[in-house]
């Protein structure tokens, strides 16, 4: 799996995708604070199958 491939996604997700794949998250890092969807904007190995995350909470400003 390329971890790349998580870039982007909702945290919930991007952790289900991780933890299928045999990865442990050591540190989540946070840009912001809420409100917003959490989504991953950095992945960085730290060592093997050890990962860190960075994440932003992004809000939809577009009005449906």
């Amino acid at each position: 799996m390329d971890i790349n491939n998580i870039l982007a996604l909702d945290l919930e997700e991007a952790k289900t995708k991780l933890n299928n794949f045999g990865y442990s998250i050591t540190e989540i890092k946070y840009l912001n604070k809420p409100p917003g969807k959490a989504k991953v904007v950095r992945i960085k190995e730290v060592a093997p199958q050890k990962i860190e995350l960075l994440i932003t909470y992004h809000k939809d400003l577009i009005d449906a």
